[in-house]
């Protein structure tokens, strides 16, 4: 129960953050977080219920909400999971703008209540940690320091020619479109660039520890992202022919 807890918190943290962030590129590079998480949600909530829950309609309900909500992240966001978030891997031009642009704050705050709503479920469990929405409450300061980070690398409100391969998806964006798989892959490793430069400034400018963690393991991820990128396999689709 103490890891769903913490998959929960997580969840309940990066739609603080993602709620602060006025930007639509830099909100959904923090919210992939969440779209990590859902998967990890629906696996260890599953494993709990069956050992744990004794209760059968109890147990059933939270089955069958958990199955709902696993049918709806695939059709959904399974893809922005293995491709986009926990790794940026190769995918064909039009799938990755798609992707990108299918995270919206509509679709993150549904599967986020949605996950809110499951957890609640368990709370018969001698365990179970209410989520109090004060625990996770960013100070005044620290959301106009992050409004003013956001402002600082704005890269959407005025034209620019983008250098990555997202830049396709920004307003206000001239994007390269690749020709080459070397093409390709350096645009993409611009694009973790991107995602890595603002969440290391906002691990900066962060003070409570639990959002300094958070943001911790966002950039670990993205570094692993990066060298696995960099330092291509070859079985990646860099090295066959299209």
């Amino acid at each position: 129960m103490e890891k769903i807890y913490f998959i929960v918190s997580q969840i309940k943290m990066t739609q603080n953050l993602f709620n602060i962030i006025e930007s639509n590129f830099f909100a959904r590079v923090i919210s992939r977080k969440i779209i990590i998480r859902i998967k990890d949600f629906i696996d260890l909530s599953r494993r709990y219920n069956n050992a744990n829950i004794a209760n059968n309609a109890l147990k059933l309900e939270i089955k069958s909400k958990l199955n709902e909500l696993d049918n709806n992240f695939k059709d959904k966001l399974q893809l922005q999971r293995h491709k986009l978030s926990a790794h940026i891997q190769d995918l064909d031009l039009l799938d990755r703008v798609n992707g990108w642009q299918d995270i919206t704050k509509d679709e993150i705050d549904k599967f986020s209540q949605d996950i809110f709503d499951i957890y609640v479920l368990f709370n018969t469990q001698d365990n179970f940690q209410e989520l109090i929405d004060e625990d996770f409450k960013l100070p005044i300061e620290q959301k106009n320091n992050i409004k003013t980070l956001v402002q600082k690398k704005d890269i959407e409100s005025e034209p620019h020619f983008g250098m990555d391969i997202l830049a396709i998806t920004r307003s206000n964006t001239s994007s390269i479109i690749p020709c080459h798989p070397i093409q390709d892959k350096i645009l993409s490793l611009n694009s973790i660039h991107l995602m890595l430069d603002f969440e290391i400034s906002l691990f900066d400018i962060l003070e409570d520890d639990n959002y300094l963690k958070l943001a911790k393991t966002l950039i670990v991820n993205d570094i692993i992202s990066f060298v696995d990128n960099l330092i291509t396999r070859e079985s990646s689709s860099y090295y066959r022919t299209r």
